[in-house]
């Protein structure tokens, strides 16, 4: 796991696992475009990673502080970063009725990148979507240890 500390009230954090082709990020606190971005060099340089493994991010501890201006800013980060966004599925975990209208802006307008987006609200939809057959036990507690270790 690695943690990502922005100066803001952002905190961060993942776990790629390779043998099931799957990362899974954990964000919560108050999140703009550039604490993605960040996010993402992160994750990128990360040795294990690999744009092509499907992608839980969980966002419903975050509030997103983005506009449509944003959005369309960070599928340009992504277009032009093209070891960051590979082929591959990606559920965004939302709770709130902010995180769904940030997160389906992001779903609809990103159809030019290779990776398919889908949002949903609850954990079984999310492990669904990613073909993982980790258990809703075995995600919430993987997110537990996330949070522990961006307190400790």
């Amino acid at each position: 796991m690695d943690e990502d500390r922005c100066v803001g009230a952002y905190r961060g954090s993942y776990v790629i696992i390779p043998s099931k082709w799957l990362v899974i990020e954990y964000h919560e606190g108050i999140g703009v475009v550039d604490d993605a971005k960040k996010s993402r060099k992160k994750l990128s340089a990360d040795i294990s990673y690999s744009s092509n493994y499907n992608v839980i991010l969980d966002v419903r501890n975050l509030l997103i502080d983005a506009s449509i201006k944003d959005v369309w800013l960070y599928i340009e980060f992504l277009l032009n970063n093209p070891k960051i966004a590979g082929v591959r599925r990606t559920a965004i975990l939302t709770q709130t009725p902010q995180q769904v209208a940030i997160a389906t802006l992001f779903q609809e307008h990103s159809r030019m990148l290779p990776q398919q987006v889908i949002v949903v609200s609850t954990i079984g939809a999310a492990l669904h979507w990613v073909e993982s057959k980790m258990s809703h036990h075995e995600y919430e507690t993987l997110i537990e240890k996330m949070k522990r270790e961006l307190d400790g």
